[in-house]
């Protein structure tokens, strides 16, 4: 995350003053976020339930400058090892780039929904939203997409290093009901994986 995503949320924070509850919720957030990017600054892997607090935390923190209405649902499969490891930033990274560069400069509602569940030897992860789409955000993006070229580079080291591999792809969303256009990162891990570098 970069300095400057810390720099538009202390200058949210400042703004909460008026709002105690809200601007405990939103310190809290932020405490949790700076304390797990610090524990993992390190880690190849961490558990599944670390991930997703921390997206948590990240889309909390977050929310405020989505302009208009915007929701975020988690759908956690029963029975999903959330003590399972994941690569570290494996859901943070996509979740930013679905709300910096799908939703941001989509009018009207913004849906994003993250889904995790446990299946014949694999974690799956499927994050979606229902933003603007990879065609019409490639040419508007103003970041470098570090984040998701080290990911990838991450995975295919790991790859290189296992039997089962970590599938990886992003895709434009089929429009349905409750999306009309968007994106889906789905995201497949093998339960038993070598994070040995």
């Amino acid at each position: 995350m970069s300095p400057h995503f810390f720099l538009n949320v202390l200058s949210s924070i400042t703004g909460l003053s008026g709002q105690p509850e809200r601007l405990k919720e939103k310190l809290r957030s932020l405490a949790l976020l700076l304390r797990k990017m610090i524990e993992n600054i390190d880690q190849t892997a961490i558990p599944l339930s670390e991930e997703i607090k921390a997206v948590k935390a990240y889309i909390d923190l977050y929310s405020d400058k989505i302009p208009g209405t915007f929701s975020a649902e988690y759908l956690i499969a029963e029975g999903t090892d959330l003590e399972g490891l994941i690569p570290a930033m494996m859901i943070q990274i996509p979740v930013e780039n679905a709300i910096k560069h799908g939703l941001m400069p989509l009018e009207g509602d913004k849906i994003l929904n993250i889904s995790v569940s446990d299946c014949n030897g694999y974690h799956n992860v499927q994050i979606e939203d229902n933003g603007i789409g990879l065609k019409a955000s490639a040419g508007r993006s103003t970041g470098t997409g570090t984040g998701l070229k080290v990911l990838l580079q991450t995975i295919h080291l790991l790859n290189t290093r296992n039997q089962y591999k970590i599938n990886f792809a992003v895709e434009n969303r089929e429009p349905n009901n409750a999306f009309l256009s968007g994106t889906i990162v789905s995201i497949k891990i093998p339960n038993e994986y070598n994070y040995t570098l």
